[in-house]
C-alpha cells in the first residue's frame, strides 16, 4: 500500500532556514534548547504536521505540512518570529535572527520524502558536527532510529 504524502489541496515541504548573516548562533547549546522550546511551541499552538527537523550552528531543516487553512510562508515566519523574540530577550538583543527568505521544495512522492529525511538526517554528519548521529539530539533522527528520548514529538506518515 502507497504512503499518502498529500491531500489535494496541500504538501509536504522541505523546509530550509538559514540564520542572518550565516552567524553560528546554535553553537551555543543553550540556545539549541531554546530552539526546541519555540519549536515545541508552535508545534502545540500552531496546525501543523512536523516529520522530520534538525537543527544545525546557522540553519535547519524541516519537513513540514501545514494545515490545509495555513499557507507554508505564514507557519515558517510563526515559528521563525516565535524563536527571533525569545532569542533576543534571553541574549538582551534586538534585530533580525534569521533570513527573511527561506528556501522550500514541494515533496513529489515516496522516494523524494525518503530523500530529504536522509538528507536532514546526515546534515550533523556533513558538517562535522558529529562523527555519530546519535551524538547529535537536535534531529528527529531520534524519533526514527534511536531508543534515547526524543527532544520534540514528530508525526509520522500513515500507512
Amino acid at each position: 500500500m502507497r504512503k499518502r504524502l498529500k491531500t489535494k489541496e496541500q504538501y509536504i515541504y522541505f523546509i530550509t532556514v538559514v540564520t542572518h548573516n550565516r552567524k553560528q548562533i546554535f553553537k551555543d547549546e543553550k540556545i539549541r534548547k531554546l530552539w526546541i522550546e519555540c519549536l515545541k511551541y508552535c508545534y502545540n499552538k500552531l496546525d501543523f504536521q512536523l516529520y522530520a527537523f534538525c537543527l544545525l550552528y546557522d540553519h535547519y531543516y524541516f519537513l513540514i505540512q501545514p494545515a490545509k487553512k495555513r499557507k507554508i510562508e505564514d507557519v515558517i515566519r510563526h515559528i521563525n518570529g516565535i524563536f527571533a523574540n525569545q532569542y533576543n530577550k534571553f541574549t538582551n538583543n534586538s534585530g533580525q535572527i534569521v533570513q527573511r527568505k527561506f528556501w522550500d521544495h514541494i515533496i513529489r512522492n515516496e522516494k523524494d520524502f525518503e530523500e530529504k529525511i536522509n538528507y536532514i538526517h546526515g546534515n550533523p554528519i556533513k558538517h562535522g558536527i558529529v562523527d555519530d548521529l546519535e551524538r547529535w539530539p537536535y534531529s528527529s533522527y531520534y524519533n526514527y532510529y534511536c531508543k534515547h528520548k526524543a527532544l520534540i514529538e514528530i508525526d509520522f506518515i500513515q500507512e
